[in-house]
C-alpha cells in the first residue's frame, strides 16, 4: 500500500449560516447546528511546502467553497447565488482557524 500525505479542509455551518437558512426555509426552524455539522463537507487539498502558500491557495478558493455550500441550498428555494453576498458585509466567505 502506498502512502498518501495530503491535506483536508473540513467545512461546517455557522450560526450565520444557520441564521440565513432560516430566513430563506421556514420549514428548518427546527434545524440545530449539531444537525447541519452531523455530515461536513471535506475538500482533499493539494500539497504545499509552506503555511503561507496554503493560506493563499484557500483565500483564492474561499469564494468558491462558500458558492457550493450555499448551491447545496439554494435551489431548493429558487434562488440564485450569483446574486448572493456573504452573511456580513466586510467579513470573507471563509474562516480560516
Amino acid at each position: 500500500m502506498e502512502m498518501i500525505n495530503r491535506s483536508a479542509l473540513v467545512v461546517k455551518p455557522g450560526q450565520p449560516f444557520l441564521d440565513w437558512l432560516h430566513r430563506v426555509d421556514r420549514t428548518s426552524v427546527e434545524l440545530t447546528l449539531e444537525d447541519l455539522r452531523r455530515e461536513p463537507t471535506i475538500y482533499l487539498l493539494p500539497e504545499w511546502e509552506t503555511e503561507r502558500e496554503a493560506l493563499e491557495y484557500l483565500a483564492c478558493v474561499s469564494n468558491e467553497i462558500f458558492e457550493e455550500q450555499l448551491n447545496g441550498w439554494c435551489p431548493l428555494f429558487g434562488l440564485e447565488i450569483a446574486n448572493y453576498t456573504p452573511f456580513s458585509a466586510g467579513s470573507s466567505a471563509a474562516s480560516i482557524r
